[in-house]
């Protein structure tokens, strides 16, 4: 006879990049997509649903589709987990717009609620786009910190600390350009992401006032489990959720000091919610726990084995 056990267990969110037409293709047929996709339409006034399968690219970029995309994709894989496993859930963690995910998780808030709060954070986020044309450059070598001096005389700015490989600089675009050329001699590799401007930097502080304003009037809870604010790199306490998520959208997302954060809770496994395939590639090997990212049904499956212990054959 087998039976389940709980597994000591983080969850990651992801925040905007990753969206794509017909991602995570397999969960979205479920019960579970179709009853949230439900609650969207009423919050948003469209399909979700619609929106990934039959929506273009292009559309898909767009900083008022792609959070609340995200967000959905997000708070659907954790809700199929924690209603087909046991999970002993420890803390969570959510890059960018995914700290939100990982806040409505924490039942901070409702589905519903954090889908008004993600789509009027990104609608506040484009307008500041649109007056100031940018966008975001992750960098990839060794220690590309060290960047950050050649960054500032380019006028650009570190937005996104992800790992000791890995930082995400933004700011206008002919200056990432610039900026660009002078570390390709370095040795470094640099990719553009798919998104519509500069984030995590001071081109967004209007939008981070507007946002400010915008959710002190929420009500919000205390959080069912710790989760981690990208700003501090510590686990939030109720009193301070909505100030830093208000400075989080123009400050650096600490990332690096994020996962440190919850490393030191010691988790037997990490879940990255769909797409999956990002956050968990910034976790150090060091850090305990096995890495699951819930790309689908059969990440899902592989996840169940590991829950499933052998009786002993005495009850």
């Amino acid at each position: 006879m087998c039976e389940m056990r709980r597994i000591n267990t983080v969850f990651l969110f992801q925040g905007q990049g990753a969206q794509e037409r017909g991602i995570c293709s397999d969960i979205l047929s479920t019960l579970y997509a179709n009853d949230l996709d439900a609650s969207a339409k009423e919050v948003l006034g469209y399909s979700i649903l619609e929106v990934i399968t039959s929506g273009n690219s292009e559309n898909l970029r767009k900083t008022t589709i792609s959070q609340p995309v995200m967000f959905f994709l997000g708070y659907l894989s954790y809700k199929i987990m924690v209603e087909n496993l046991p999970l002993r859930i420890i803390a969570a963690g959510g890059h960018s717009l995914g700290e939100i995910t990982a806040l409505a998780a924490a039942k901070v808030f409702s589905f519903s609620d954090g889908l008004w709060i993600v789509s009027q954070r990104a609608r506040f986020m484009e307008s500041s786009c649109r007056k100031n044309l940018g966008g975001m450059l992750a960098v990839i070598g060794e220690n590309p910190e060290k960047l950050v001096s050649i960054a500032s005389e380019e006028g650009v700015y570190a937005a996104n600390f992800n790992s000791n490989e890995q930082v995400v600089y933004a700011g206008e675009l002919k200056k990432l350009d610039k900026f660009r050329e002078r570390i390709l001699p370095l040795g470094y590799k640099s990719v553009f992401l798919k998104v519509e401007g500069a984030f995590h930097t001071p081109y967004m502080e209007e939008a981070a006032s507007s946002f400010s304003s915008f959710i002190k009037r929420l009500s919000f809870s205390s959080p069912i489990f710790p989760v981690v604010s990208n700003v501090t790199g510590k686990f939030h306490t109720p009193d301070r959720i909505k100030d830093l998520l208000g400075l989080q959208i123009s400050s650096p997302v600490r990332w690096t000091e994020c996962v440190k954060t919850l490393m030191n809770e010691n988790p037997e496994l990490w879940v990255e919610t769909c797409p999956g395939k990002i956050l968990s590639r910034f976790i150090p090997s060091e850090a305990t726990g096995k890495r699951i990212s819930l790309t689908g049904n059969e990440a899902l499956e592989e996840c169940k084995k590991l829950f499933i212990k052998k009786s002993d054959g005495n009850g």
